[in-house]
């Protein structure tokens, strides 16, 4: 049989769509069932265990660890499989496993480089970890017809506010060894320098935050800021900030 799909033709095909619909009317107990049993009917059928496999992952609560085994044994059926191994990966996260499961995500990528899920998936660790430009430039990866599904618009969006949040502190951090500069010995050319250092590199910082953006959408910040608002709130404020900045080492 085809290992990336099942024709209609497939005695599993009936039980296979009908557990899709469950799913998609978010009853995963029932679907769950169903696809159980064609595991045990047909256990070569990568799909009946991936199936299984995401059931258990959306229940509630999820059951990561029977939901990780049925992952590994689609993965193992269909090792070509992009969904599969971000499906793992997803698995491998949830029962504790974050670097394997990134792994997975990778090993997706290998075989599908603008697969959404294992992109959005990288994406959201590189924001925890606010390493900003690698993840909007990851989200600025998935293929345009892709790109409006909400996850991944809503990662972009946090990713965004948080480089706003980012370039602010920058600039509160600049003015706070400013203004200790102005209470300490110092030789009169010092804040200038620093000033001049930290305006530096604030710049190289938005430049590249705005350059990791998805091109579309550069020139729509509300989009990008939306649904967020400290962003805005953030941007707003960088502007006060900025002319203290400039105060603090040229002119006081």
């Amino acid at each position: 049989m085809d290992g990336s799909q099942v024709g209609d033709d497939h005695p599993a095909a009936q039980t296979l769509h009908a557990a899709q619909e469950l799913m998609d009317q978010k009853r995963f107990d029932e679907a769950a069932w169903l696809a159980l049993e064609v595991t045990e009917s047909h256990p070569e059928l990568w799909l009946g265990h991936y199936l299984y496999a995401e059931c258990m992952m959306r229940s509630v609560p999820p059951k990561s660890f029977e939901a990780l085994a049925a992952a590994k044994e689609a993965t193992r059926l269909d090792p070509d499989n992009p969904s599969a191994r971000v499906l793992l990966g997803m698995c491998l996260e949830e029962t504790g496993s974050a670097a394997e499961g990134r792994d997975a995500y990778r090993a997706a990528l290998r075989l599908d480089p603008a697969h959404g899920n294992a992109l959005n998936n990288l994406a959201v660790h590189h924001i925890n970890w606010w390493r900003l430009g690698t993840a909007a430039r990851e989200i600025g990866r998935i293929r345009a017809e892709e790109s409006e599904h909400p996850a991944y618009s809503w990662n972009l969006a946090r990713c965004a506010n948080r480089m706003a949040v980012r370039l602010l502190l920058l600039l509160f951090a600049s003015a706070c060894v400013l203004d200790v500069l102005l209470d300490v010995d110092r030789p009169s050319y010092a804040r200038p320098i620093v000033c001049s250092v930290a305006l530096v590199v604030v710049g190289l910082v938005a430049l590249d935050s705005w350059r990791s953006l998805p091109a579309r959408l550069r020139s729509r910040p509300r989009d990008v800021l939306s649904p967020f608002w400290w962003g805005w709130v953030a941007l707003v404020l960088a502007l006060p900030t900025l002319v203290w900045v400039v105060l603090l080492g040229f002119f006081w």
